[in-house]
């Protein structure tokens, strides 16, 4: 049996994998079969985004501070969704996710409440994509990650272009993913860009140098502007973008070949 640092509270298993709750002092954690961290809880106040990449991926609301509609591509323990919850009472909110042994644990074991604002469907992000693209979203969080890391067909070509055909004419996409194959990185920086036409831009993270977020507003705000937005953010919900503001940095794909 796998090796946590903390206790095994809960296992689930899924065909070949299991989906581990792990209790860790004050925190809480979601395992896909590996030590990776899928998913984190501050169990005093689960509406807390406690790893550092879904506070980056949450800059998208320095470009649209107030969304009404977001679409997230993977649950996982449903730290995005409990956010967005609380903190914007007039968002409605989407959330693909594949896996309905997932979605059970966060509301069993994450505190992921039923809400009205919130529907769950599981099934293939990029299934879901095709089939709705009559709805338009202000934000586009894509978090879809298995155990051996990003899923792949979210970096599809008709994927992406069914993500940027949802997005609204003021709507950001935000995307998890990794940098550590400099060559499949480059790749998807390429088809991203080729998809969506418009600037990409990265935000490097101190937790794990390895993981990055990808950034595409199809709005050009000013910096001070982004500060504003930033700073009434952290009033409304405590999130601390500036940080992660400083380390917004446009990437040009030829630079992505490089890494």
């Amino acid at each position: 049996m796998r090796q946590y640092n903390g206790i095994l509270i809960h296992r689930s298993v899924v065909g070949e994998d299991n989906l581990d709750v792990v209790d860790s002092g004050s925190f809480r954690s979601l395992h896909f079969d590996s030590a990776s961290i899928q998913s984190r809880l501050l169990r005093s106040d689960p509406a807390e985004l406690v790893i550092e990449y879904t506070q980056a991926m949450m800059l998208a609301l320095a470009y649209q501070p107030a969304p009404r509609r977001v679409l997230l591509l993977g649950l996982g323990g449903g730290s995005q969704a409990r956010f967005l919850l609380k903190y914007f009472p007039d968002c409605h909110i989407d959330a693909v996710e594949i896996s309905p042994s997932v979605s059970e644990l966060a509301r069993r074991f994450f505190y992921l409440e039923d809400s009205e604002r919130l529907c769950i469907h599981h099934m293939d992000g990029a299934e879901y994509l095709r089939t709705h693209s009559e709805q338009t979203y202000d934000l586009i969080l894509v978090d879809a990650f298995t155990r051996d890391g990003p899923v792949d067909s979210m970096f599809e070509p008709k994927t992406l272009n069914a993500m940027y055909r949802s997005l609204n004419k003021n709507g950001v996409c935000s995307i998890n993913s990794w940098k550590d194959d400099p060559y499949l990185y480059a790749a998807s920086c390429h088809e991203i860009q080729a998809a969506f036409a418009r600037p990409l831009f990265d935000i490097s993270l101190t937790d794990d140098p390895e993981n990055i977020v990808l950034l595409i507003p199809m709005q050009t705000l000013a910096t001070k502007q982004l500060l504003r937005n930033s700073k009434h953010i952290q009033k409304q919900t405590g999130l601390k973008l500036l940080k992660h503001l400083k380390n917004l940095a446009e990437l040009e794909v030829n630079e992505a070949s490089k890494q």
